[in-house]
């Protein structure tokens, strides 16, 4: 829960490495361009759940798992 300690206490920067650090663990080296999409989507959902925009949130999270799952990865990202 460091992401979350992280977010109450307003620092964005901390938030975006632990992220793609938990994206880059679980897709590798070789797909290090999705590790960097996969952290976008998964800030732009937040960003927008935020603001109560579903349909966006929604498209985000299609983007995100569809991201994910061309990789095949052979562990999902831990993000706790």
């Amino acid at each position: 829960m460091k992401w979350w300690m992280h977010f109450r206490h307003r620092q964005k920067l901390k938030i975006i490495m632990h992220l793609f650090l938990q994206h880059f663990k679980a897709v590798g080296l070789i797909n290090l361009v999705t590790a960097i999409k996969l952290t976008y989507f998964l800030i732009e959902i937040g960003r927008v759940h935020k603001a109560r925009d579903t349909e966006t949130t929604k498209d985000n999270a299609i983007q995100y798992w569809t991201e994910l799952l061309k990789t095949k990865p052979p562990q999902y990202p831990y993000l706790g």
